[in-house]
């Protein structure tokens, strides 16, 4: 299309249109001019096939940038051509003399320079609690717990409350706005903290704008080794996800890990694309899910969680 453009483009400096506008030159380099001439028919049909090429190219965002861009090299083409047209004339331009440079500068300056400043800048934290004179007392703040410790899950959820509040009963939209941003913002870091020794209460969660499921206490159906004490549980409760390509001999080694470790670890309800066989529940034994790209591979996911967190 590209070449078809700049073919028409050259169809169309042959019209008498545009050859009405070498007149005007004084001097003409002959060689660069070409005596034929097309008609008004001619000279109608490309156009509209112009037209029509631009038009496509122009359907959608990424084409009109294109098109953009090939229409301005169109331009200086056909600029460089009228230039050759007129025996190359000189290209000169004045020097700026110095009182303009100065002026020029000093409008950018009081352009580019703030008049009032912030006493804090934007999205900045404030430093007020560096202000006592005693700087080991300053320093010593930095070391509080509540400026590293994650925070407690349930903390989220008075918050999480006092927003549904607000945007229910909001005034107006700036209220309710700023309770809706908010909320997003307690419900995310609640998700976040909740990951970490929680995640298989996502699965309950239906809607998104309801993450009750994530603070209620594991129940008794959550996991199937409630039998026999747990054990010590280790520092490390990174989840233990075991996969295969064939099914084999695996639920042997799960059973054989979770019977060694009785309360230790859970079994998490996995998702499959396959149909449920007969007798089986989706949710409890798996959650059946439809999905384009369907995988062959079966996976068992144990994730690490205790009596008091079952996952």
């Amino acid at each position: 299309m590209v070449q078809t453009l700049i073919t028409l483009n050259f169809i169309l400096s042959w019209t008498a249109e545009a050859k009405k506008k070498y007149d005007k030159l004084n001097v003409q380099n002959k060689s660069v001019l070409y005596a034929a001439e097309f008609n008004d028919d001619d000279a109608k049909w490309a156009k509209g096939m112009k037209t029509k090429i631009s038009d496509h190219m122009r359907r959608d965002t990424p084409g009109r940038i294109f098109y953009r861009m090939v229409d301005t090299v169109l331009a200086r083409d056909k600029n460089w051509v009228y230039w050759k047209m007129a025996s190359c004339p000189t290209i000169t331009r004045n020097p700026v003399n110095p009182q303009t440079y100065a002026d020029a500068q000093s409008s950018a300056q009081r352009s580019a320079t703030s008049k009032r400043l912030r006493p804090n800048p934007m999205g900045a934290v404030s430093l007020d609690f560096l202000q006592p004179v005693d700087g080991e007392e300053s320093l010593e703040k930095f070391k509080e717990p509540e400026r590293h410790r994650l925070p407690e899950l349930d903390s989220f959820k008075i918050g999480i409350a006092d927003d549904d509040f607000t945007i229910s009963m909001a005034s107006n939209d700036l209220n309710k706005a700023t309770a809706v941003a908010g909320k997003a913002s307690k419900s995310w870091r609640a998700l976040r903290v909740a990951g970490k020794f929680k995640l298989a209460s996502f699965d309950k969660i239906d809607d998104p704008q309801n993450i009750n499921p994530v603070f209620l206490a594991p129940s008794d159906e959550d996991g199937d080794n409630d039998d026999g004490e747990a054990e010590d549980l280790p520092d490390n409760r990174s989840p233990i996800i075991v996969s295969s390509s064939e099914q084999g001999n695996l639920p042997d080694i799960i059973d054989k890990l979770l019977g060694s470790h009785k309360g230790v670890f859970g079994k998490v309800v996995r998702h499959t694309t396959r149909e449920p066989n007969e007798g089986e529940v989706n949710g409890k034994d798996y959650y059946f899910v439809k999905t384009p790209n369907s995988t062959n591979y079966e996976m068992v996911t144990v994730l690490l969680n205790s009596q008091k967190h079952r996952m």
